[in-house]
């Protein structure tokens, strides 16, 4: 079976509601931690664990109250520990900017996460072509949903 995906530019649906093609919570879930441990802590404080060499501190860092700072979320997004990026999804729907680095990022189940969410079109077309059948399928779903991506072909 051949098929070719095309978008539609003739419709457009701006205020669409993705459903999920996936349960919520099929990543590993983020490890607790002691949340008084971060309570009193300020946002220079969880930015220096933010690149902590020692990879608990940084997991620590995306779990915290300040991930919604912009500056942050690109740092932790790019971070090379997959359960760091997790950690961040788990809090926040991360900005722009981080979006696009997860996106184009190596960790398969963070763009998994992202794939499921109600993402701007533009992201969902490049996940369409992406290495992993889960995120392609996920994709493609929530754009044939709005109206945007077509199949045409058969076999």
């Amino acid at each position: 079976m051949n098929n070719t995906w095309t978008t539609n530019n003739n419709r457009s649906f701006r205020s669409a509601i993705q459903l999920r093609a996936f349960p919520l919570h099929t990543v590993c879930p983020p490890e607790p931690i002691d949340e008084p441990q971060l309570r009193d802590w300020q946002l220079r404080d969880i930015r220096a664990l933010a690149i902590d060499p020692d990879v608990e501190m940084r997991r620590m860092a995306a779990l915290s109250p300040w991930a919604l700072d912009a500056d942050l979320q690109r740092v932790l997004s790019t971070d090379p520990d997959q359960q760091v990026v997790l950690n961040l999804l788990s809090q926040v729907d991360p900005h722009a900017e981080a979006n696009h680095f997860i996106l184009n990022g190596p960790h398969t189940l963070a763009r998994r996460e992202l794939a499921r969410r109600n993402l701007a079109t533009s992201s969902l077309l490049t996940l369409v072509d992406d290495s992993d059948e889960m995120v392609r399928t996920s994709a493609r779903t929530t754009l044939e949903r709005r109206g945007v991506l077509t199949i045409s072909g058969g076999r």
